[in-house]
Parts: C-alpha cells; sequence; structure tokens
C-alpha cells in the first residue's frame, strides 16, 4: 500500500487477498515499514503523542 508524503496510508483495503474475498469478520493488522530515504515509519499517531503499527477492523459485506 502507498504511503501519503505526511507518511500515513494512501489507500484503504478492498477486503481481498490474493483476489479473493475475505469472509465477514474481525481482522488485525500489522505493519512495519520504511520510506524510500531509509525512514522508519512510526505508525498511526492516536493523537495522545503515542502511535500504532496495528489495529482492529471489522469487515461487514
Amino acid at each position: 500500500s502507498k504511503l501519503d508524503e505526511n507518511g500515513s496510508p494512501s489507500e484503504g483495503w478492498d477486503g481481498t487477498t490474493g483476489g479473493e474475498q475475505m469472509p465477514t469478520g474481525n481482522y488485525i493488522w500489522s505493519i512495519s515499514a520504511k520510506f524510500k530515504d531509509g525512514r522508519v515509519w512510526d505508525g498511526t499517531d492516536l493523537g495522545d503523542g503515542n502511535s500504532n503499527t496495528y489495529g482492529f477492523l471489522l469487515l461487514i459485506r
């Protein structure tokens, strides 16, 4: 997935993996990433001085 100039994901997940639709349910995501200049992405800003490189989502079809 691509990141914008602020380091935030610029594309969402379409609910598929390998071209197959995933079933409705709870999913956990985790990411580690580096920018082209070698800086490590710190994660999603939570607004309280903390950031996460993981999260949860509920896929509803």
